[in-house]
């Protein structure tokens, strides 16, 4: 500046001024050295940040083979673990119809063994059937007999006849060689004669007389048996026939009643996180977590609409890979990381079965309603591992900020208690809808057996944890229930 006027006037004022203080170079000394050394850390800092973005990994042909090796590896995996799904199904499946088609043998159930009505029927049909048949084998057998005894007596008349013409040509014979008298010869065949006559009457005599003792025998038996005859009253008998026939006849049962089952599910969760700058910077994302249900229900059936109601068991649990570092406003320095988020779940269903397609073993069937979930217990795999060495701390006067005792993440977030913990019943409810189809097979009059896929999705308190997710799931579920 050309105009040194100022300068003047500021300089006379500071040559006459006076001070009573005594000079503190030492708090001037220690404030430069601070100062010093938050330049010397800065440089540093910049030092190591200059190295990292100037490395470059040196490029080697071999690393493509790695990744080659692993993507081959991770293919297989997912591959293999596709075909053990499937052949668990099938097994499944296979083991459900073999079990529901061989239940008699399983339980050693005599299905031929007759109802004891079933059985007087045909005891009393047998008694009808055997006196009918008796009577008529005996008419045959006396006709057969009589028969048989006129044949036997023309065949030893026969004989006679001809052992009687043979003598008489031998006679003869020798009497033409002796020349004897004519007179002998008409004598011994009047004798043969009158012996061939009184043969024949001795044999059908005895023939007659057998036949007569035979069929007054049978007439006898035959007596006998319609003596019984007379005795059953056949109008009677037919009434009781038709009643037990009746009291037989296959009576589709009805399949209204009271059920109770007990159930397994093998649940497909589908977890939905939200961006967070803090948790899961990438954005939105979704993965799948496997769990299981066990239930035990209740349900009664009026026509095709089955009510069903009970409570069930759930295990839920979400792997992370949380990692961050910090320090207490202390000076100490710690790393936190959050592993795993698990929980217990119960659940009160409230949904119906609509069965459109019934026959005698199977039914198809929809349904629908709603499933009250709640977090009983939680449980939060984690960490928090203090560091060897300590932050910088700024110098000065002790600083207004309070000391940490966990990271700020762990307040901020919602890491809540379960009900059985003393947590809110707000911080633990869960109401989802749910729709799915089933089949069920029908084992025995009062045992039947299910599978069913079910969808359920999310409706109130839709988020919930440390990471806010939402929780919707795939299931199949395999049951068997008992009416009583």
């Amino acid at each position: 500046m050309d105009n040194k006027f100022f300068d003047h006037i500021v300089k006379a004022k500071l040559e006459n001024m006076t001070s009573d203080t005594a000079p503190r170079w030492d708090l001037f000394k220690e404030k430069k050295s601070v100062h010093d050394s938050v330049r010397a850390d800065r440089a540093f800092d910049n030092s190591v940040r200059r190295s990292f973005e100037e490395y470059k990994v040196p490029y080697n042909t071999g690393h493509w083979e790695l990744l080659k090796q692993r993507l081959d590896l991770v293919y297989r995996i997912r591959k293999s673990v596709s075909k053990i799904k499937v052949f668990e199904v099938f097994a499944m499946l296979l083991l459900f119809y073999f079990a529901s088609n061989n239940y008699n043998s399983f339980f050693d159930i005599n299905t031929d063994a007759a109802t004891p009505v079933a059985a007087v029927v045909e005891n009393t049909n047998i008694e009808n059937s055997t006196i009918e048949i008796n009577q008529d084998v005996s008419i045959a057998n006396v006709k057969a007999i009589e028969e048989i005894s006129t044949q036997q007596a023309s065949r030893d008349i026969d004989q006679s006849k001809k052992q009687v013409t043979t003598m008489i040509a031998s006679n003869s014979v020798v009497n033409s060689a002796n020349n004897k008298p004519n007179n002998i010869l008409s004598n011994s065949a009047a004798f043969l004669n009158k012996r061939a006559v009184a043969i024949e009457k001795e044999q059908l005599a005895s023939t007659e007389a057998t036949a007569e003792v035979v069929t007054h025998e049978l007439y006898q038996n035959l007596s006998h048996l319609s003596s019984i005859n007379s005795t059953i009253d056949f109008e009677e008998s037919l009434f009781d026939l038709e009643e037990a026939f009746n009291a037989i006849k296959p009576v589709k049962k009805s399949p209204d009643g009271k059920f109770l089952h007990v159930a397994a599910s093998f649940d497909n969760n589908q977890i939905s996180t939200p961006f967070n700058e803090e948790y899961n910077p990438d954005g939105p994302g979704s993965v799948e977590m496997f769990g299981f249900t066990l239930s035990g229900l209740f349900s009664i059936r009026k026509g095709n609409l089955e009510y069903e109601t009970g409570f069930g068991y759930s295990a839920y649990n979400k792997p992370l890979s949380f990692r961050r570092t910090w320090d207490n406003n202390r000076g100490e320095v710690f790393v936190y990381s959050l592993t795993n988020i698990g929980y217990d779940m119960f659940n009160i269903p409230f949904r119906v079965k609509y069965h459109f397609a019934n026959t005698s073993d199977w039914s198809l069937y929809m349904t629908g309603g709603l499933v009250s979930d709640f977090i009983v217990n939680t449980g939060y795999d984690e960490s928090n591992e203090k560091l060897p060495f300590n932050a910088p701390v700024p110098p000065g006067p002790t600083p207004t900020n309070p000391e940490l005792t966990e990271i700020p993440f762990r307040t901020e977030a919602n890491f809540h208690d379960g009900l059985f913990q003393g947590g809110t019943l707000k911080q633990n409810y869960l109401l989802r809808g749910q729709i799915g189809v089933g089949m069920e097979r029908h084992i025995s009059p009062t045992l039947s057996a299910y599978i069913a896929g079910d969808y359920y999705h999310s409706l109130l308190n839709t988020t919930f944890g440390p990471t806010d997710d939402t929780i919707n799931k795939f299931s199949i579920s395999f049951g068997i229930k008992e009416r009583f």
